[in-house]
């Protein structure tokens, strides 16, 4: 028996003009959002734990059918908590793994933090897994850092954001 292939959507995000951003942040384990509900206030969704994902990662090379298990992993966390996201909201990313991964696709992309750069940097993610030479990747191919690549294209993707910032 075959299993049916999932199919998320994506949410509209793409008007900016509201200045609300959603903050992403990855502490540990522990995987939450952070959704603007008046000026100065935040609620925090705890979306959960990304300790299997880790766990999956930590078994070694990255290869097409882990990053496709990694892939769906982040889907299955993600998808209930970005259904409830505001509309025309920024993302913003604070902690230090997620800032880790900025900092490569700008400097895969010129300084862009946009839906394009993220999903470039992705791509080169996808040849490694395919059986590129690491060494002939740009960016650290590293458990962190993939956990890091795919959670923040996931997001991105599902909840419609055009371009992500780092917060101070």
């Amino acid at each position: 028996m075959q299993k049916k292939a999932r199919e998320w959507s994506m949410i509209d995000n793409t008007k900016t003009g509201s200045g609300d951003i959603v903050r992403l942040q990855l502490d540990g384990d522990a995987l939450s959002l952070f959704v603007p509900v008046e000026e100065g206030a935040a609620r925090e969704i705890r979306v959960g734990s990304v300790a299997g994902i880790r766990d999956m990662l930590a078994r070694g090379r990255v290869t097409g059918a882990m990053l496709e298990g990694v892939i769906a992993g982040i889907e299955d966390l993600i998808m209930p908590s970005i259904r409830g996201l505001p509309g025309g909201a920024r993302l913003g990313v604070g902690d230090s793994e997620l800032v880790c991964v900025l900092k490569e696709v700008a400097d895969a992309s010129g300084g862009d933090f946009s839906i394009e750069a993220v999903e470039r940097l992705f791509n080169e993610l996808a040849d490694v897994a395919s059986g590129l030479p690491e060494k002939l990747s740009r960016s650290p191919m590293t458990a962190s850092f993939v956990l890091g690549l795919v959670l923040l294209r996931e997001v991105m993707h599902h909840g419609g954001f055009k371009s992500a910032m780092v917060l101070p």
